[in-house]
Order: structure tokens, then sequence, then C-alpha cells
């Protein structure tokens, strides 16, 4: 998730233009109106700065100070949402971690036809070994019972 920063940077964009000291980059700018904000002190810089930077500020739609300050407010990122945006970004790659491995473990298990037909294969596989081992212990049966008699006829 990004923050929209647009109303951000088009007020420090136009403040720059003013070429005030200490005022010269967009985390500079906003930090210095947040520390304004804060200090309830945009009503008395609004008294102090320059001409062309009041009529910017009332051209840009805030008729009075307190309206400027409301603007500031609305649209400083304070530490709080960053914090929030980091954790819900990693929320959201965990869970297409856990996504990825969901579809993984998915994949390990057969439909349902596949263990039909894994299910009748090994159904018949059964079937002929059974039948093959029925021979084998007839074999083993008449030829234990081969020998008894040959014994019992030479006694």
């Amino acid at each position: 998730m990004q923050y929209d920063t647009s109303n951000q940077k088009i007020i420090a964009r136009e403040i720059n233009k003013f070429n005030l000291p200490g005022w010269s980059n967009n985390d500079k700018v906003w930090k210095r109106l947040s520390d304004l904000s804060e200090k309830d002190s945009i009503r008395f810089k609004c008294k102090s700065w320059d001409r062309e930077l009041i009529s910017f500020v009332q051209e840009s739609g805030f008729e009075t100070p307190e309206a400027f300050k409301n603007f500031i407010d609305a649209n400083i990122i304070i530490s709080d949402d960053i914090k929030r945006n980091n954790e819900a970004s990693n929320m959201k790659a965990e869970i297409k971690s856990l996504n990825k491995e969901k579809e993984y473990a998915q994949s390990k298990i057969f439909s349902f036809e596949k263990q039909f037909q894994f299910a009748l294969i090994a159904f018949i596989v059964s079937l002929s070994l059974l039948f093959i081992m029925r021979y084998i212990f007839y074999g083993i049966k008449w030829f234990i019972k081969t020998l008894n008699q040959k014994q019992s006829n030479k006694n």
C-alpha cells in the first residue's frame, strides 16, 4: 500500500519556489509544516511570510490560516501511519507466502479421479497376485500330498 502523497508533493513544490531557508525538499517542507501545525504557529507565520507565499496559500483555496493548518494535519504522514503501512505490507507478504504454501500442498493432494484410478490399479494388481498365489498354494498342497503318499507307499 502506498500513501497518496500527491497533495504533499504539490504543496512542497510550490513552497520550494519561494527559496525559504530549511525548506529545500518535500520531507523538510512537511516536517517544518508539521512542526508549525503542532505548535499552532501557522497563524503567526502567515503574518510574517512573504506576500507571494501568503497569496499562494490563499490561491490554493486556503482562505484562513486555520484552513491551511487543517490541510496540513489531514495530509501529514505520521510515524504510526508508516508503522501500520509496514505491518500491512508484512501481513500481505505473509498471506502471499501462505497462499503459495497452500497451493503447493493442494497440488500434492490427489484429485478424486486420481485416487479412483490408483485404487482401481491397486485392486487389479492385488487380484492378480492373489490369483497367482492361489496356484502356488495349490502347487505346494499337491507337493505335500504327493510326498505323503510316496512315504506311505514305502512303509
